[in-house]
């Protein structure tokens, strides 16, 4: 079942509209360098796989991106509200070279991702092209070999990976005042590619009072919602109640809080609110327990309060992103292998038959692309695949 059922197919079209799609969606590096100055964006779920690689492009573009996560951990000890700059090496965020496993080793125990979680022991390796032998080798070792604790167990605590990194680099900046981004740390790749920061702060994305407190403070202009729960892998006979529900009590309720947040306050006329939801929301995932139905209702509450917004005349916009199934994350890899043994062939194989593969710096580049568009433009929905976005109806 390639791409999380992610619309039997619909991840994968052809080649003109691959060309279409690649087209609207510039690669990783070349997005929006500087077409973001000036403006904040906040982003819920930031410490690893899609939400890392989603802040990183911000702040690559020039915004002011302040960066949510439920502990510390994952910035390598940086307290909260500390300011770091944006380093493109392997650091990741600012401060020294991390080291190319520092970001763990296999999915996280129970609630680490968001969608998409982290690229783990495959750390580095967007580099390299998705097509190379090398690349699908190092997949597969990164599945099969050194990760090995296999899927979540479901039960963990929330944030115990958040949404974020492609690569090992963390969140190992120069601490600042309370909230206030350091313009000292921030590297020379930071100034060459648009010059934004990084603030760093501690949250559960779960607590409403987070949310509203979070939004007064910041006031972004355009705010990402990639946090959440990675569901327990297994056929529904073998779900507990707590297991199959665990994506509504942390993905629905996360969502839920922070758009009623920035209705409510209302977010600044020509804010933007993009809510992560995933690919399985179209055409389910029958291994995952209600995660699918999760991510569904997650585009549905979306698509209610872009109405909302609309018929308030808030000037706030509201879309749905609902990236496909990828091995380079936490989420992706116990899924891939639970597919892949479920269609009794190889993980590699089953890889192989996913073509491209979504990184986290390219829906970084998506993600960039979006928050460009005038607000006449932007879909209620789309569909994330390496090649870009294509709007859903």
């Amino acid at each position: 079942m390639p791409r999380e059922n992610a619309a039997n197919g619909t991840g994968a079209t052809g080649g003109a509209a691959d060309a279409a799609r690649a087209a609207a969606a510039p690669a990783p590096g070349q997005a929006g360098r500087s077409g973001l100055a000036g403006r904040t964006a906040m982003v819920v779920g930031a410490s690893r796989g899609l939400g890392r690689g989603i802040a990183e492009a911000l702040a690559a573009a020039g915004a002011e991106v302040v960066a949510i996560s439920r502990g510390t951990a994952e910035y390598g000890g940086a307290p909260a509200g500390a300011g770091v700059g944006l380093s493109r090496g392997a650091a990741g965020y600012g401060g020294p070279s991390a080291d190319a496993g520092g970001e763990g080793a296999g999915p996280s125990g129970g609630a680490g991702e968001y969608g998409e979680g982290t690229a783990g022991a495959h750390a580095g390796a967007a580099a390299v092209s998705h097509e190379s032998a090398e690349h699908r080798r190092g997949i597969g070792e990164a599945l099969t070999g050194a990760e090995g604790a296999g899927p979540s167990d479901g039960t963990g605590e929330y944030g115990g990976a958040l949404a974020g990194a492609e690569g090992a680099g963390d969140f190992r900046g120069v601490p600042g005042a309370d909230g206030e981004a350091v313009p000292g740390s921030r590297g020379a790749a930071a100034d060459a590619t648009g010059g934004g920061s990084v603030t760093v702060e501690r949250a559960d994305a779960r607590d409403a009072a987070a949310a509203g407190s979070l939004l007064d403070r910041y006031d972004p202009d355009l705010l990402v919602l990639a946090a959440g729960a990675s569901p327990l892998m297994r056929p529904l006979q073998h779900q507990t109640w707590e297991t199959f529900s665990a994506a509504w009590e942390t993905d629905v309720r996360m969502a839920f809080h922070w758009v009623r947040e920035a209705l409510l306050r209302p977010l600044r006329p020509g804010s933007r609110v993009v809510v992560i939801s995933s690919g399985a929301a179209l055409a389910g995932s029958p291994l995952s327990g209600g995660y699918a139905g999760a991510k569904a209702t997650q585009r549905f509450l979306t698509g209610y309060a872009r109405g909302e917004a609309e018929r308030a005349g808030l000037g706030v916009t509201f879309t749905a992103v609902l990236p496909e199934l990828t091995p380079l994350t936490d989420l992706g890899r116990p899924a891939v292998r639970a597919y892949a043994a479920r269609e009794g062939v190889p993980v590699l194989e089953y890889i192989a038959g996913l073509g491209e593969l979504l990184t986290p710096s390219a829906a970084g580049a998506a993600l960039v692309h979006l928050a460009e568009l005038p607000p006449t433009d932007v879909a209620v929905a789309y569909l994330l695949t390496a090649a870009g976005l294509k709007p859903l109806e």
